[in-house]
């Protein structure tokens, strides 16, 4: 519990995450009714409905357009890539999602736009694996219809030092020894 003597009233080193805030004046000897509540998700971001946009982190929580508490709005086409503020670092994302399952969907992409591996696509309701972009950045797209909205998704980023390695194989197979590439 905070008391505020200004409008507005800032309230600092909050972790990432959301917030309900209550407020209710002080008036000398007596209080009034709370109000509330208001939320807030510092360390958050939104992703727009339509266009294109890029972000630089290693700590952020991303919403669709209709943010932690709303559903995504109809008609989203919008591509957000994401480069890690660290040199050297990669993108790590995972997260839920709920979204129209036939028609509505999120890409996750390699690198800077689309056309780099797609590390994975997700529609319907579920949990996104870990992803890690090989290269640094990450780039996500995210795609509604006009048909029905939902609650959206939840991505969690952060950023990794350390890649893990991809397209593992094993070949020259035999009764003692595999070859690992």
């Amino acid at each position: 519990m905070a008391q505020a003597t200004t409008n507005p009233f800032t309230i600092n080193n909050l972790s990432v995450g959301t917030y309900d805030f209550y407020v209710q004046a002080d008036c000398e000897d007596d209080q009034s009714l709370w109000v509330g509540p208001v939320t807030a998700t510092p360390g958050s971001y939104n992703i727009a409905s339509s266009g294109s946009d890029t972000v630089t982190t290693c700590d952020l929580i991303i919403f669709d357009n209709g943010g932690p508490t709303g559903n995504y709005t109809e008609g989203c086409n919008n591509t957000l890539v994401i480069f890690p503020e660290v040199s050297g670092n990669s993108i790590a994302v995972s997260g839920n999602f709920h979204t129209e399952n036939c028609c509505d969907y999120l890409r996750f992409y390699d690198g800077v736009g689309t056309n780099g591996n797609m590390l994975g696509q997700y529609h319907g309701t579920g949990t996104i694996p870990t992803l890690v972009a090989s290269s640094g950045p990450m780039t996500i797209v995210f795609f509604s219809d006009n048909g029905l909205q939902y609650e959206g998704f939840e991505l969690n980023v952060s950023c990794v030092s350390c890649t893990p390695p991809d397209n593992l194989t094993a070949s020259n197979i035999d009764d003692v020894s595999a070859e690992l590439s």
